[in-house]
């Protein structure tokens, strides 16, 4: 069984963006955050993230993706 930690890398690696909602539904995972930390901090991943502003409610949100 895969850790979600791992879930959420090979999603990286494979070109893909994820924010906390996607985390939510690729592996219930509430805690994003902590997951990109370990993967930036203990697997030596270069995992960038920018600020996404919903069109509709003005709210903004943090996307994470892979630099290789």
């Amino acid at each position: 069984m895969k850790t979600k930690t791992q879930i959420v890398r090979e999603y990286l690696e494979a070109g893909n963006y994820i924010s906390d909602k996607k985390a939510v539904e690729l592996c219930q995972s509430y805690r994003l955050s902590s997951i990109i930390y370990e993967l930036r901090h203990t697997h030596d991943l270069n995992v960038q993230d920018r600020w996404i502003e919903n069109e509709n409610t003005g709210n903004r949100y943090k996307e994470y993706y892979l630099v290789k």
